[in-house]
C-alpha cells in the first residue's frame, strides 16, 4: 500500500503531459483486478446467505409440519377425550365443544348452542353464579351439575385463562352412576338406621391407636355414656357391670386383637338411674397393614327379650308344677283301683277252685303281673312328679351300705336265678356308712340291680364294687350284657325312652334310672353310666360317707367278679371352684359323660379351699375372681399345704391380657387357660393326668 501512496505523490507533483503511458495502463489493470476481487467476495456472500436462508426455510418447513401435527393431535385429543370440554360465552353460548360434551349435553349443534338450556333449574342458577364471579384472577370452581331431565349428573370445572378473553371454559364429568349409587347409599343408610332404631341396634368402635371409642346415637340411647367420658379402653369397660360381663368382655377383647376371633356376648351393663340392663355385644377386629388394629361391632338391646325369656321360664315352671301336681293327683286316683286288682288277685291265687285249675293260675298270674307292672308305673310317675315339684321328702341318715345291699341282692335273687345269672356274695361292705335316705337308697340300688338282671344275656353275671375316695363312697354295679352304643348313652336318662327294648319282652316303664338318678341327687350324690356295646354296662352310685365314720380314706371293697376290668377307668378326682352357677352347671354336664372321673363344685374360694383338703384331688380348677378368697390367695393356701403342694392347679379365667397370665404362671399355676374355653382342652388336661 506505501507503493500506491508514492504513484499518487509523484501523479500530483508531475504534469499529467509528463505521465508515462505504461503506468495508466497499470493501474487500470489494478482497479480492474480490485473490482474483481470484490465481485468475487461479494458472490461469495450472496452464495452462503442463500444456502442459510435454504436451510432456513427447510427448518421453517419442518417446524410448520409439526406445528400442523400437534394441530392435528390437539385436536384429536380434544375430540377423543374422556371428559366433555367446552368453550362459553358469558350468555353460556357454546362456543366450542368436543364429541364427549355433545354425547354428554345430547347436543345437536357444537356452536352456538345454548349451555344454559341442557340444565335442570337448580343447575341453571350453580352454573350462572359461578360463571358471574369467575375471572383469571380467581381459582375456578368446582360444582355439580344435572341435566333437564335428571337423568345425567356432571362434575363441572370452571376456569378462565389469561388468554381466553371473556370465554370460560368449562370441562364436565359424567358422575350420573356415582350420584345414583350415593342416593342408593343414602336410601340403604336411612333403612338400616330405621331397621337399627326399631330393633334398638346401636354402634360402636374402638382405635387402638388413639385408643378412642367411638358410639352411634343409638348407642348414647342404650348405655348411659356421659360427654364427659374419658375415650381409653378401660373407661368404655366401666359402662358394663362388673363381674362376669365385664370379665367376659374383656376376654373377647383380647382373644378379637390376639386371634382375630369375632365375639358375640350377651352382657349386663348399666343404666343412667343405677339398674341393669341386658344386651347383645357383637364384635370383630379390621386389621389393615401398616396401623393399628381396630375392633368395631354392634349392641343391641336385648332387655325385653331377656325379660321376656324369664316370665317365659317362670311360666313353663309354673305349667311344670301344675304338670307335676296333675300327674300326682292321677297316680294317687289309679292306686284305689290298683289296690282292689291286687288284693283280689291275691285272694283269688289262694283259692281252692283256683289252685286246681293250671289255666286259672295261669291267667290269675296274667292279671297279678299286669297289675304290678301298673303299679310300679304309678309309683314312678308319683315320684317324678314329687322330684319335679320339689316336694320329695327325704330322711338323711348314716346308713350302713353292707345289709342294705345283701337285702336288695336277696330280693332279686329269684329274678337273677330265672336267667342263670349270678350275683356277687352279699357278706360285704362292712363298716361302710353312707348318709342317705334308707328307703329311697334301697330304691335306688333295686332298680340298678334289677336293671343289670334284666338287660343282661341269659347265664350272664352281675358285680359290685365298692370305693371310698375321700368323703364319698362310690357303688358299682356292672353286668356283662350287650352293652349300649354311645349315642344310646347319651339319651340314656331321657323319660320314657327305653332305647328299643320296647320292642322286646323286657318289662319296664322308661321311668326308672329318671328317678334312680334323680334321687342319688336329691341326697347329695352322683349317678354315671358308661356302657360298651358287646361289653355290658356299669352303673355308678356316689354318695357322701356319713360324718364321723371312720371310714378309711382310699378303702376299696370289690364282690363277685367284675367282668369289666377292661373298660374300667382309674378314678381321677377334679375340684373346680367358680362362682358362676351357668360355667359350672357346664362344666358337671360335660364331666358326667367322661367315665373314671369325679367332679366337685365349690362356689368360693373358702369352700374351694374346704374341698380340697377333703378331697385332695388330682386336678383343680380354680377361678380368678372368686369371693370370699381370690384364685391367688387359693392357691397360696394350696401351695403352703404339704398334702396338697403336688396337686396340678390351673387358672380358668376370663381375663385374658399377656401380663394376666404371665403373673398367673409366675404365682404358681401349672397352666391358664382362657375363658371362653373349650372342653376339648378340659379333657386334654385329664388326660394328661392319667398318661
Amino acid at each position: 500500500m506505501s507503493k500506491p501512496r508514492q504513484v499518487g505523490t509523484s501523479l500530483r507533483t508531475a504534469p499529467a503531459s509528463a505521465a508515462p503511458p505504461c503506468r495508466e495502463a497499470d493501474a487500470a489493470a489494478l482497479a480492474a483486478a480490485e473490482a474483481e476481487a470484490n465481485s468475487l467476495s461479494l458472490l461469495h456472500e450472496l452464495q452462503v446467505h442463500q444456502e442459510e436462508l435454504a436451510q432456513q426455510n427447510e427448518s421453517l418447513q419442518e417446524t410448520r409440519d409439526q406445528l400442523s401435527a400437534s394441530l392435528s393431535r390437539y385436536v384429536e385429543l380434544y375430540e377423543t377425550a374422556p371428559v366433555g370440554m367446552l368453550t362459553l360465552d358469558r350468555q353460556t353460548t357454546v362456543l366450542q365443544a368436543n364429541r364427549r360434551s355433545r354425547e354428554m349435553l345430547g347436543l345437536d349443534a357444537s356452536i352456538g348452542s345454548k349451555m344454559i338450556a341442557h340444565l335442570n333449574a337448580e343447575s341453571q342458577g350453580l352454573l350462572w353464579r359461578a360463571m358471574a364471579v369467575a375471572t383469571p384472577a380467581s381459582p375456578g370452581a368446582s360444582l355439580v351439575l344435572s341435566s333437564r331431565d335428571g337423568l345425567r349428573s356432571f362434575e363441572a370445572e370452571i376456569g378462565v385463562g389469561a388468554a381466553a378473553g371473556d370465554n370460560v371454559a368449562l370441562v364436565l364429568t359424567d358422575i350420573s352412576n356415582r350420584v345414583r349409587a350415593e342416593a342408593k347409599l343414602a336410601r340403604m343408610r336411612e333403612m338400616l338406621e330405621l331397621s337399627n332404631r326399631a330393633a334398638r341396634i346401636g354402634h360402636w368402635s374402638f382405635d387402638l391407636e388413639p385408643n378412642r371409642w367411638t358410639w352411634s346415637s343409638m348407642a348414647h340411647e342404650i348405655l348411659p355414656i356421659p360427654s364427659d367420658l374419658a375415650g381409653d379402653f378401660e373407661a368404655g369397660l366401666v359402662l358394663i357391670k362388673a363381674g362376669d360381663s365385664r370379665e367376659r368382655l374383656r376376654a373377647a377383647f383380647a382373644a378379637a386383637l390376639r386371634r382375630g376371633e369375632p365375639f358375640d356376648l350377651d352382657l349386663q351393663v348399666l343404666r343412667a338411674d343405677g339398674g341393669e340392663r341386658w344386651v347383645r355385644a357383637l364384635g370383630k377386629v379390621d386389621s389393615v397393614q401398616g396401623r393399628e388394629p381396630r375392633l368395631y361391632g354392634t349392641l343391641q338391646d336385648i332387655d325385653d327379650r331377656v325379660q321376656a325369656e324369664r316370665i317365659r321360664v317362670e311360666r313353663a315352671e309354673a305349667a311344670n308344677r301344675g304338670k307335676s301336681a296333675f300327674l300326682a293327683n292321677v297316680s294317687h286316683e289309679l292306686r284305689t283301683p290298683l289296690s282292689a286288682v291286687l288284693g283280689f288277685s291275691e285272694l283269688l291265687a289262694r283259692d281252692e277252685a283256683v289252685l286246681g285249675s293250671e289255666m286259672a293260675s295261669q291267667q290269675l298270674g296274667y292279671i297279678a303281673d299286669a297289675g304290678k307292672h301298673l303299679l310300679a308305673l304309678v309309683d314312678n310317675l308319683l315320684d317324678l312328679a314329687r322330684v319335679e315339684a320339689g316336694e320329695l321328702k327325704l330322711l338323711l341318715a348314716p346308713v350302713e351300705i353292707g345289709p342294705l345291699l345283701a337285702e336288695c341282692l336277696m330280693l332279686i335273687s329269684r329274678l337273677a336265678e330265672g336267667r342263670r345269672i349270678s350275683l356277687p356274695c352279699s357278706d360285704v361292705a362292712a363298716g361302710l356308712v353312707v348318709l342317705a335316705d334308707r328307703t329311697r337308697l334301697r330304691q335306688v340300688l333295686l332298680n340298678l340291680l334289677s336293671n343289670a338282671v334284666k338287660y343282661n344275656r341269659e347265664g350272664g353275671s352281675i358285680a359290685v364294687a365298692l370305693t371310698c375316695q375321700g368323703a364319698e363312697l362310690s357303688i358299682a354295679i356292672s353286668d356283662n350284657g350287650s352293652g349300649l352304643l354311645p349315642e344310646q348313652v347319651a339319651t340314656l336318662f331321657q323319660p320314657f325312652n327305653r332305647l328299643g327294648a320296647e320292642a322286646s319282652q323286657t318289662e319296664g316303664t322308661g321311668l326308672g334310672l329318671v328317678i334312680t338318678r334323680q334321687l342319688v341327687e336329691a341326697m347329695g350324690g352322683r349317678l354315671a353310666a358308661r356302657s360298651s356295646a358287646g361289653l355290658g354296662s356299669v352303673f355308678t352310685v356316689c354318695l357322701p360317707v356319713a360324718p364321723g365314720t371312720g371310714v378309711p380314706v382310699g378303702a376299696e371293697v370289690a364282690t363277685g367278679t367284675d367282668q369289666h376290668n377292661d373298660v374300667m377307668l382309674p378314678l381321677l378326682r377334679v375340684l373346680y371352684v367358680e362362682d358362676n352357677r351357668v360355667l359350672a352347671e357346664m362344666m358337671r354336664q360335660f364331666f358326667r359323660r367322661m367315665d373314671g372321673v369325679e367332679l366337685e363344685i365349690a362356689g368360693d374360694g373358702q369352700a374351694g379351699i374346704q374341698a380340697a383338703r377333703r378331697r385332695r384331688p388330682d386336678l383343680l380348677l380354680l377361678d380368678i375372681n372368686l369371693p370370699r378368697l381370690n384364685g391367688f390367695e387359693v392357691l397360696a393356701l394350696v401351695r403352703a399345704d404339704p398334702d396338697l403342694a403336688s396337686v396340678r392347679c390351673v387358672a380358668v379365667s376370663a381375663i385374658a391380657m399377656d401380663s394376666d397370665v404371665e403373673r398367673a404362671l409366675s404365682a404358681g399355676f401349672d397352666d391358664y387357660i382362657t375363658k371362653p374355653f373349650s372342653l376339648g382342652t378340659i379333657r386334654q388336661l385329664v388326660d394328661k393326668l392319667r398318661d
